[in-house]
């Protein structure tokens, strides 16, 4: 539901690109300062360290695609970035800032439900200050959390768990966990005629028998593990993008100063 309600300005302007875009670029532009405050908060204090951040948060093709395609990760990766500021200053001086960062993460399971995987993100930090565990407040802001997703969770019930089964069986089974309607009750053309104009656009549109695709076999067991690493590392080769070449640079130049102060 989220990505719906920031592209809802396109009911404010009918067929406007950018209405339909503004809830991104709003996203994107808020994240910036948010970002430089997370960063500060995490011991980058200096100009050069925090440009250098900055540059390898948003320079990224994810970064790039934050400020232009609305997609349910936007949403998601903006709120992910105020619910790990808010877990910042809540272990820093404020712990009452638990119940922002249960907002936050609420709102963006309703934008994507990866989302729940900062929760790792959190025990691990409180482990970290396990003083903090005695306090309310991270549990306040998780029961912030549950209520937030309270109205989704209801409407998942009446509906059969629509959205949840058909992350899953995509997820965990590689294939639909529901039936995906075709949107029209009409008969497809190739049941026409032989001798109606439908059926030679039909004869056009589809493939005769002996050019069918063949579905190749799913790999399963270790086949199917290796295949899923390497389509998660090419995804973070191509998140990376041409920002891995200083990068890389930046850690051999490192070795190589190591090498010259220890001769």
């Amino acid at each position: 539901p989220l990505v719906s309600w920031i592209s809802s300005l396109i009911k404010v302007w009918p067929a406007s690109v950018f209405a339909a875009r503004a809830g991104t670029i709003i996203l994107s532009i808020i994240s910036i300062p948010l970002m430089v405050s997370l960063f500060k908060a995490s011991g980058l204090r200096d100009e050069e360290s925090l440009a250098s951040a900055l540059i390898l948060a948003s320079g990224s093709l994810a970064g790039i695609l934050l400020g232009y395609i609305t997609t349910p990760d936007i949403p998601m990766i903006f709120c992910w970035i105020a619910a790990l500021h808010e877990c910042a200053k809540a272990l820093a001086d404020n712990p009452k800032r638990w119940l922002s960062a249960g907002f936050f993460t609420g709102l963006g399971i309703l934008g994507k439900y990866t989302m729940v995987m900062i929760g790792p993100v959190f025990l691990i930090a409180l482990l970290f200050h396990p003083k903090k565990l005695k306090s309310p407040w991270p549990f306040l802001g998780g029961l912030v959390c549950v209520l937030v997703l309270a109205p989704h969770l209801l409407w998942l019930k009446d509906n059969q768990w629509i959205t949840t089964r058909f992350q899953f069986g995509r997820g965990l089974m590689s294939e639909y966990g529901v039936a995906m309607p075709l949107g029209s009750d009409l008969p497809p053309a190739g049941n026409s005629l032989d001798s109606s104009k439908e059926a030679k656009l039909a004869h056009f549109f589809t493939l005769p028998d002996d050019e069918q695709p063949v579905s190749k076999p799913k790999p399963t067991g270790f086949a199917k593990a290796w295949r899923g690493l390497g389509d998660y590392l090419g995804g973070q080769l191509g998140l990376w993008g041409i920002l891995l070449i200083p990068m890389l640079f930046a850690i051999f130049n490192k070795r190589l100063r190591k090498r010259a102060d220890w001769t």
